[in-house]
């Protein structure tokens, strides 16, 4: 029901769901990558926004600490490091037995792009602050 309803709200957002074997389903927006992770018999839905950052030795460091900062600032919004080099955020939201509407999911989309926005924000002022 639950991955019905999220990909009827895609739909309804004027959304193309992209089917990614054994993975979910992909969308584009704003030159963004976003995944809605289908995972079978959940009450939840997750959305995932690969590789926003890609982490190199010289700023590896700063990237701990931004991540840090972020999950601060932005509480619904998990970040992580995957592999050993790109920074990654999801978001999760129970539902329950409740109907998953579009505005739940235009929700979810707009918290992930503010929450890539500012990580780069406190990416770029931890450089400037270098200078």
């Amino acid at each position: 029901m639950v991955k019905e309803d999220v990909l009827n709200a895609l739909n309804v957002l004027g959304f193309i769901p992209i089917e990614m074997e054994g993975f979910g389903f992909q969308i584009h927006y704003e030159g963004r990558f976003l995944i809605y992770t289908d995972v079978e018999d959940t009450e939840s839905v997750n959305f995932v926004m690969p590789n926003i950052f890609e982490i190199t030795d010289e700023n590896r460091e700063a990237v701990y600490k931004a991540l840090i900062e972020l999950g601060g600032k932005i509480k619904y919004v998990q970040s992580y490091i995957v592999g050993d080099n790109s920074v990654w955020i999801n978001y999760v939201h129970y539902v329950g037995e409740n109907e998953v509407k579009p505005e739940l999911i235009e929700h979810i989309i707009t918290v992930l792009m503010c929450a890539a926005i500012n990580f780069h924000k406190i990416i770029n002022s931890t450089f400037a602050g270098e200078s």
